[in-house]
């Protein structure tokens, strides 16, 4: 008789909770800050500085919903898929990188 292997291993639990949750907590407070910024372009509460244009930010901000996205994506089914520990790794790092970059573009 087979016996039933459970859909979380401690092995993916553990890869998780170290890459994959990260990932997914930086993706997320960026693709949450990301789309409020649009929805301040969009309802005009946010204006364009010297430089760029409303058409500009939106592509860009748009770029960083769509990234976020597929960054939540990826850390979160790292819990059930074993995905590769590199993989998680730029995730987490990209994340980073999207808010530390995004604050300092916005100060």
């Amino acid at each position: 008789m087979i016996e039933p292997r459970p859909a979380i291993s401690p092995t993916t639990f553990r890869r998780w909770l170290s890459l994959g949750l990260p990932g997914t907590v930086l993706w997320g407070i960026g693709g949450v800050g990301a789309l409020r910024l649009l929805n301040g372009l969009v309802s005009g509460a946010v204006t364009p500085g010297v430089g760029s244009t409303t058409t500009g930010l939106s592509i860009m901000w748009g770029a960083v919903v769509v990234c976020a996205v597929a960054g939540v994506v990826l850390g979160s089914s790292s819990l059930i898929l074993r995905i590769k520990r590199e993989l998680l790794a730029t995730n987490v790092l990209a994340g980073f990188g999207s808010l530390f970059f995004s604050v300092l573009t916005s100060s």
